[in-house]
């Protein structure tokens, strides 16, 4: 669909939507960060316009606008306009129809990219019409569209900018404007309460590309997977990813989709990843993988992962217990499941040092066995 002929049509359109967009009034609670670090944060509430709804109501009510009514017309008489009524499977759209298919098809996905590029409060600009029909025009072309998933981290802190994962992976900072978006978009408290989103101070994302029409990998792809239960290791730290979430990249792409389970305790032991660390957690990713091929190192780690987002050090031991017995007992070491077994007689829910010893004793075990060479 060619937008270039209907341009002098789409600025009115931008105008009207502008006026209405500054007329309809709505505002709604907003929280901001005053401060924020490992040893505390401070945050203020008070009320903002709601942008999201305004752009949403704006859109919605488009058709109604005169301007609309000039659009529709001009549009049935252009000689093109055949081409201009044809659904995707290549059938005619009935003159009963031509209206809302207009509405659905050019007026609402041009409005949404003019006030995508837009600032609040809003304002006419020609130079927008020509981005939001370039946007558009360029959409109908494009093969392929850019995501991004990100999974926030738990008790973290990085000394660098990034640390490289490789195949468009990386382990970044996560800054405190987009804590601030987790903290006041719906529905997130399910899967990263206010208290959680601010000790969230790294994250793992992978870039990643997907044809067009596709908003989903399936099967999804669990490259970050391992790297939670290794960067917990490297740092020694309750290292936790209590959400994960997947995005489009491009500016006219929202969220995809955001999923997590039983929401994890916000606190644990803390631990710093700094520059080199990516090397080493390179090396041992490409170990666990290499040494998953003899033994189930891969339930290990998972298992361990999930002793480390438990809450009851009871609880703990029966997760790092599994991962132990997954590391050793299934190759023929009975002697040490037997020395296992009594430490484990001799610890119960009474003695949390003896307990943390022992899981320290665990994570010394795991450690061991990815990041040692080869023998």
């Amino acid at each position: 669909m060619r937008t270039s002929s209907r341009r002098p049509l789409l600025g009115p359109l931008a105008a009207e939507a502008v006026n209405y967009a500054n007329e309809f009034k709505v505002e709604r609670t907003w929280m901001w960060i005053q401060s924020r670090g490992p040893g505390g944060s401070q945050t203020a509430k008070g009320q903002r316009p709601d942008v999201h709804m305004v752009h949403i109501q704006t859109t919605l009510n488009a058709d109604a606008f005169p301007a609309f009514d000039g659009l529709f017309a001009a549009s049935e008489q252009l000689a093109d306009s055949a081409a201009l009524f044809t659904d995707a499977a290549g059938n005619a759209v009935p003159p009963d129809r031509r209206r809302k298919f207009l509405d659905e098809h050019l007026v609402v996905p041009f409005l949404v990219r003019y006030l995508n590029r837009s600032p609040y409060p809003l304002d006419v600009s020609e130079e927008r019409v020509a981005l939001a029909g370039e946007a558009l025009a360029d959409e109908l072309e494009v093969s392929e569209h850019r995501y991004v998933e990100v999974r926030p981290l738990l008790n973290v802190v990085m000394t660098a900018d990034e640390v490289p994962l490789g195949d468009g992976m990386r382990l970044r900072p996560v800054s405190d404007e987009e804590v601030t978006d987790w903290l006041n978009e719906e529905g997130m408290s399910s899967y990263l309460p206010t208290d959680m989103a601010l000790h969230v101070f790294a994250a793992l994302e992978r870039r990643y590309v997907l044809p067009a029409g596709t908003r989903q990998e399936l099967p999804p792809l669990e490259k970050l997977a391992p790297f939670p239960a290794l960067i917990g290791l490297l740092a020694d730290a309750d290292c936790r990813a209590p959400m994960i979430e997947h995005r489009g990249i491009d500016v006219d792409q929202g969220l995809v989709s955001r999923s997590g389970g039983s929401l994890p305790p916000v606190y644990g032991q803390r631990g710093k990843v700094r520059p080199e660390d990516g090397r080493r957690l390179l090396r041992w990713t490409k170990r666990a993988e290499e040494r998953g091929k003899q033994r189930p190192l891969g339930l290990a780690m998972q298992r361990w992962q999930d002793g480390t987002n438990r809450s009851r050090p009871e609880d703990q031991l029966i997760d790092y217990w599994i991962a132990l017995e997954a590391l050793f007992a299934s190759d023929g070491h009975a002697e040490l499941k037997f020395r296992c077994s009594l430490r484990h007689r001799r610890v119960d829910r009474h003695e949390p040092r003896r307990t943390r010893r022992l899981v320290q004793g665990y994570a010394q075990l795991l450690r061991r066995t990815v990041s040692a060479g080869p023998r």
